[in-house]
């Protein structure tokens, strides 16, 4: 029974960590760029957030027409407030 429950807690842990995924990091090419060490330094401040549960979520009046893959954000629409997430080719809202 106790094994059953471990298990339980672990798969509910893991599937609300997997909506936070970060992008794929950039290749570094020789000479290395600004570009490179600031597109590095992105990558390696997602990780850090990811690994420490530090997220921080863009607060947005209206749905987000660019997002990529696995984004999320906050929709404020007059005083209510909806999560959003881009899934599947198509924006998700969950709704309190």
């Amino acid at each position: 029974m106790k094994h059953l429950a471990v298990l339980v807690i672990i798969l509910l842990l893991a599937t609300s960590v997997d909506a936070f995924r970060m992008s794929r990091p950039h290749t570094l090419s020789h000479p290395i760029t600004e570009e490179q060490i600031n597109q590095l330094n992105t990558a390696l401040d997602d990780i850090f957030n990811l690994t420490n549960g530090r997220f921080n979520l863009d607060i947005v009046t209206t749905t987000k027409s660019s997002a990529s893959e696995g984004d999320i954000w906050i929709l404020n629409d007059a005083g209510t407030y909806k999560l959003e997430f881009f899934a599947g080719g198509a924006v998700r809202t969950i709704t309190p």
